[in-house]
């Protein structure tokens, strides 16, 4: 007696690498589905810290209603301005985004100033 073996059907429609986790939660229309297409705001920071290994950091605001925050910014946006990491100290303009999900903003969009 032989069982078909039936692929999951989350396989299916999204397949991926066993290897890439990392390319899997940024590539999978989860990721893509919690962020809102809008632009709340413009803004403008300076690198707070930022990690290339962690793949993150944090910009805190010059401008707007919300100055001296911080300002999650990923590397994906790092690496649509052209560039592999972001010098703590240094001005950059940005556009704000907001999750769905939680409603944490974050940056998009970056810009040198």
């Amino acid at each position: 007696m032989t069982d078909d073996f039936k692929i999951p059907l989350f396989l299916q429609t999204n397949p991926v690498k066993i290897n890439s986790r990392r390319a899997e939660l940024y590539s999978s229309p989860r990721h893509c589905e919690s962020h809102s297409t809008e632009v709340l705001e413009k803004g403008t920071g300076t690198v707070k810290w930022f990690s290339e290994h962690k793949g993150f950091g944090f910009f805190t605001r010059d401008s707007g209603c919300h100055k001296g925050q911080d300002l999650f910014v990923h590397i994906q946006e790092v690496s649509r301005l052209g560039q592999d990491f972001l010098t703590k100290g240094r001005r950059y303009g940005f556009d704000i985004n907001k999750r769905r999900l939680d409603g944490k903003e974050f940056a998009i969009n970056l810009r040198t100033i």
